[in-house]
């Protein structure tokens, strides 16, 4: 016998599948961000402006050409062409909010996974953001004389000295740190160094070394350090984050769907139906009489919800003779 394959979904399934994601992610970056109207507000607002648009504009193009009929045409127009232009300025908007967003995401996405690297990982990291950016820096062993979490590189003829301060607890560099750091420094006679930290540093550092002049020393902080990173090509793209966000958005869905199934359980039919008759009762007999109609009332409302709901399901599932030998696998 024939095997009866599954048709591939349909374009029309996946253009509106593809719709769909898009406005998730557009309440995602623009609504959530800087829009806190609701979907009901915003659709009144756009129909109160473009009524108000039309009158105001109909009774300007009709006090100048006195025909209704031109003036209405006129206005049509001009409020095609301004809601094309505003929806060119909310592009541009919402391209702006989803760029600036996706890197904050990014620049998060990377901090998080440095801090869950070990310490050599994690140099090693930072040295392949290094070396992609500066191809001349390369490793110098040096004699073992430095502490375990430096590094001495040679850039041409001059050494360098980095040092890596992984910082998980994001507790400021203090003064010690340096102090300790330049020591260093002139134990191994080196001039130039770098400190380089996911957290951040004290301003008695910045100012100590603003007042050292025989050492160049660099602080690299956080947001540093994640610029050089994106400098480098290591930062993760928009497509990879974008998945990110679906997926987050995928997963407050779920818990939605859980707590809806939750609560319009089956089982909770005879429970609802019972408390809202409860309360409708006490209503006529206690004196505050809203407070009881209203639960109860929604109380009767789920009960409903929930039994058509079932009787719905019920139908669906109900199977013929033929549904039975095409769910059976035949060869």
């Amino acid at each position: 016998m024939y095997k009866i394959k599954k048709k591939s979904p349909s374009y029309i399934g996946q253009y509106i599948r593809k719709k769909r994601l898009e406005r998730k992610l557009i309440k995602y970056y623009l609504y959530n961000n800087s829009d806190t109207r609701t979907p009901l507000g915003r659709i009144i607002d756009t129909l109160a402006g473009s009524i108000l648009f039309i009158v105001i504009f109909y009774m300007l193009f009709f006090n100048i050409t006195n025909n209704s009929t031109w003036s209405l045409v006129l206005t049509v127009i001009l409020l095609a062409l301004f809601l094309l232009l505003l929806k060119k300025i909310r592009l541009h908007k919402y391209n702006k909010i989803r760029s600036r967003k996706n890197k904050e995401l990014a620049y998060e996405y990377v901090h998080k996974k440095m801090m869950e690297l070990n310490h050599r990982e994690f140099v090693s990291y930072i040295e392949d953001a290094l070396a992609k950016i500066y191809p001349h820096l390369c490793l110098d062993g040096g004699d073992g004389k430095q502490p375990a979490q430096d590094g001495i590189y040679r850039l041409g003829q001059a050494k360098v000295l980095i040092r890596y301060k992984q910082d998980k607890s994001e507790k400021q560099v203090g003064i010690d740190e340096i102090t300790s750091f330049c020591n260093a420094m002139k134990e191994l006679s080196i001039s130039k160094g770098c400190i380089i930290t996911t957290s951040s540093f004290d301003k008695s550092c910045v100012d100590f070394i603003k007042s050292i002049t025989n050492l160049k020393i660099c602080l690299m902080e956080k947001e540093q350090l994640l610029k050089l990173i994106e400098r480098a090509g290591l930062l993760p793209d928009e497509k990879f984050i974008e998945n990110l966000i679906i997926k987050q958005i995928k997963e407050e869905e779920k818990k939605w769907l859980a707590l809806k199934r939750e609560v319009l359980m089956p089982k909770k039919v005879k429970l609802y139906a019972f408390t809202g008759i409860s309360f409708i009762v006490l209503s006529r007999i206690i004196q505050y009489t809203v407070l009881y109609i209203i639960p109860g009332i929604i109380c009767l409302a789920l009960a409903v919800i929930i039994y058509y709901s079932g009787i719905k399901a019920k139908t669906k599932k109900e199977k013929t003779p033929l549904d039975e030998v095409f769910d059976n696998k035949t060869s």
